[in-house]
C-alpha cells in the first residue's frame, strides 16, 4: 500500500511491503527500511482458512526504480526466541570383558594454565644478549635501570598490547648494560628494548 505523507511541510512517498513475524518491509521516497511493529501481536489478523484451491493468476509487474536498503542494528529489532536445545542422548555403557586385565592408569593430568608473560629460554643463558619486543605496544613501566643484576625470568618492563598488561622477563642472567625505550615509547615485534652483558 502508497502513502504520500508529509511531516513538517516535508513530503514522503511511503509504500508499506512485506508484514511477517511483527517486522514491515518499509519504502520511505526509494529507500528500503526494515521496521519493528512493537503491537503486531494485537494487530495480527486471524488465519484465514481456505476451503479450495484458487487457479493460479499471472500478471505482468511494472519494474521499481532502485531501492536502498537500511537494515537496523541487531539491538534495535527484537530477535525471535532460540529453539530450544535438546540434549543428546547419553551413550549405552558397555561392561566390561569378563576375561580383562585392569592396570592402573595414572589420572589424566590438567592442561597448563595459559601465562601472559613471554617465557624465557629454556636454557639460562649468562652473557651479553638482548631483550626484543614480542608484538608490536606501548612501554607503561621499566622495572630495572642501568647496572641492575638480572636473572631469567625477571620481569624487567611491562607492555601493553591488544588492551592487555604483558610482562617482560629476561632469558638472560647478567648486568643491565643498555636501555633502549623509555616508558610511553610505541615499539615494534622485533625492536631492541634491553642490553644485557
Amino acid at each position: 500500500m502508497k502513502y504520500n505523507i508529509i511531516v513538517n511541510d516535508i513530503e514522503f512517498d511511503v509504500e508499506v511491503g512485506t508484514i511477517q513475524d511483527g517486522f514491515a518491509e518499509v519504502i520511505v521516497n526509494n529507500e528500503l527500511f526494515d521496521v519493528s511493529i512493537e503491537n503486531y501481536q494485537e494487530l495480527a489478523p486471524a488465519p484465514v482458512v481456505t476451503r479450495r484451491a484458487k487457479p493460479a493468476v499471472t500478471r505482468r509487474i511494472q519494474s521499481a526504480p532502485a531501492v536502498k536498503r537500511h537494515t537496523p542494528p541487531v539491538s534495535a529489532r527484537q530477535a525471535p526466541p532460540a529453539p530450544a536445545r535438546q540434549a543428546p542422548p547419553a551413550p549405552a555403557r558397555q561392561a566390561p570383558p569378563a576375561a580383562a586385565s585392569r592396570t592402573p592408569q595414572a589420572a589424566p593430568q590438567p592442561a597448563p594454565a595459559a601465562k601472559q608473560a613471554a617465557q624465557p629460554a629454556a636454557s639460562v643463558a649468562s652473557g651479553t644478549g638482548t631483550i626484543k619486543a614480542p608484538m608490536p605496544g606501548l612501554i607503561i613501566d621499566i622495572k630495572v635501570k642501568v647496572g641492575d643484576q638480572v636473572k631469567s625470568g625477571q620481569v624487567v618492563a611491562i607492555m601493553e598490547a591488544m588492551k592487555m598488561e604483558n610482562d617482560l622477563p629476561s632469558a638472560l642472567n647478567g648486568t643491565v648494560k643498555e636501555i633502549r625505550v623509555q616508558k610511553g615509547a610505541q615499539v615494534s615485534t622485533g625492536d631492541v628494548l634491553f642490553v644485557i652483558g
